[in-house]
C-alpha cells in the first residue's frame, strides 16, 4: 500500500475508535444505536429523584425549623434556638424514617 493508503486507512481506524467512544453512555456501559440501556436509564432517574427528594426534605426542613425556632433573626443563634433547630431537623428525619419504612413494608405486602 502506498503511503496515502496507509494515512487513509489510520484516519478510518481513527474514526472507528471515536465512533466508538461516541456509542458509551455517559454511565460507562454500551450504547445500542446512541441510546443508553433502559437499567442505565433506570439508574439515572433514581439518582436524579434521590437528589430531588434530598433539596426537597432539606428545604422544607430549613423552612420550618428555621420559621419555628428563630424567633428574630441576627448574625448568630442564641444556645436555645441552636437546640430548637437540632430537635426540630431530628424529629423531621426521625419521621421520615418511619414514614419511609411503613411504605417500603406496605409496598413489599403488595408485591
Amino acid at each position: 500500500p502506498s503511503e496515502g493508503d496507509t494515512e487513509s486507512t489510520e484516519s478510518e481506524r481513527r474514526e472507528r475508535e471515536r465512533e466508538r467512544e461516541r456509542e458509551m453512555d455517559f454511565a460507562g456501559g454500551q450504547q445500542s444505536h446512541g441510546m443508553p440501556s433502559e437499567s442505565d436509564m433506570m439508574h439515572q432517574v433514581k439518582a436524579e429523584l434521590a437528589t430531588a427528594y434530598a433539596q426537597e426534605f432539606y428545604n422544607t426542613v430549613r423552612h420550618k425549623c428555621f420559621k419555628a425556632c428563630v424567633t428574630s433573626p441576627s448574625s448568630s443563634l442564641s444556645s436555645s434556638e441552636r437546640t430548637c433547630l437540632e430537635r426540630c431537623v431530628d424529629r423531621y428525619v426521625e419521621a421520615t424514617q418511619v414514614v419511609s419504612q411503613s411504605a417500603i413494608k406496605a409496598l413489599q405486602g403488595h408485591s
